[in-house]
């Protein structure tokens, strides 16, 4: 009885997915779904915005972030500074 149930469903299953394939609109998404990774594979061979932090340790990010956060607050307290 089960065995037959579990048959049916993925009958059931099949077709849908069949017709799911057939339709206008999932024949789109699979066309945007391709320029999309087209432009993604483009824009990431010409410039990599992580190759200018490949080259960088975490404790030079961290010490880097530090100065970053001690210059914008003393110049925030002292504007006439600069």
């Amino acid at each position: 009885m089960e065995q037959k149930r579990v048959e049916e469903d993925a009958l059931v299953y099949n077709w849908l997915q069949q017709q799911l394939k057939l339709s206008p609109a999932y024949k789109k998404v699979l066309e945007i779904s391709a320029s999309m990774e087209l432009k993604d594979k483009s824009s990431t061979e010409l410039d990599n915005p992580d190759d200018e932090f490949s080259d960088i340790s975490f404790e030079e990010l961290l010490e880097q972030e530090k100065k970053d956060s001690f210059w914008s607050a003393f110049l925030s307290i002292s504007p006439q500074a600069y």
